[in-house]
């Protein structure tokens, strides 16, 4: 468990995944700091867009992260037909959704080099709570995608949303929630009940739990 993990709030409404991992940089390298533009060259992001987070896997085996990565896409599926497999994963408001705020080329290419990395464990499947909470107790940091719009109390939308949670207890998780500057507010230490978790990162009909990007040091620098 982390109690003193710092703490960034989303600067924009498109950077909820890059303040996430500040978090966790930062948490373990406190003496490298991360400017938001450093972030976006890492994860390839762009102004105005939604981040996938396949770079972001592959930038933080490199960094000398130990990494746990689940991920409901079946990337090789994925790169064959991006647009025709999302359509076919997730609900059509989510994958327009997906489609509008997305560059599905640079999303292609990140793809094929994740697939091509042989040094990331990729478990292309969805997570169970028992491996969640194991991550957690094993030290490892979360970041964490829920729909925001559930943990907001807002169920006319889906906000596709990262968290980074670094604790629980009995009645939920905890997290800091980078929020973002126009619909949903930031939240330092953000207790979320699990019943509400649970509704929250189910990321499509076949309640299937979205992804998690955890990471820790490895064990020899302790």
């Amino acid at each position: 468990m982390h109690p003193v993990v710092p703490y960034f709030p989303n600067p924009s409404d498109t950077h909820c995944s890059q303040a996430c991992l500040r978090m966790g940089y930062e948490y373990f390298n406190p003496e490298r700091q991360w400017s938001w533009d450093a972030l976006d060259r890492l994860t390839h992001h762009v102004e105005g867009l939604t981040t996938w987070n396949m770079k972001a896997y592959v930038e933080t085996v490199k960094l000398g992260y130990e990494v746990v990565i689940f991920d409901v896409i079946d990337f090789h599926q994925f790169v064959l037909d991006p647009k025709g497999y999302i359509a076919g994963k997730f609900s059509p408001p989510y994958a327009e959704e997906t489609f509008r705020l997305s560059d599905m080329n640079q999303a292609v290419i990140d793809a094929k080099e994740l697939i091509s990395n042989d040094e990331i464990t990729l478990h292309a499947r969805s997570y169970t709570l028992d491996e969640y909470k194991k991550l957690l107790d094993d030290g490892y940091l979360a970041a964490t995608w829920v729909d925001g719009a559930i943990i907001n109390s807002n169920f006319d939308k889906c906000w596709p949303h990262f968290i980074m949670v670094f604790s629980y207890d009995d009645k939920g998780i905890i997290a800091h929630d980078p929020g973002d500057t126009t619909t949903y507010p930031s939240v330092q230490n953000r207790h979320i009940p699990w019943d509400v978790f649970e509704k929250a990162n189910k990321i499509n009909k076949e309640g299937e739990r979205g992804e998690v990007l955890a990471f820790r040091k490895p064990k020899d620098e302790k």
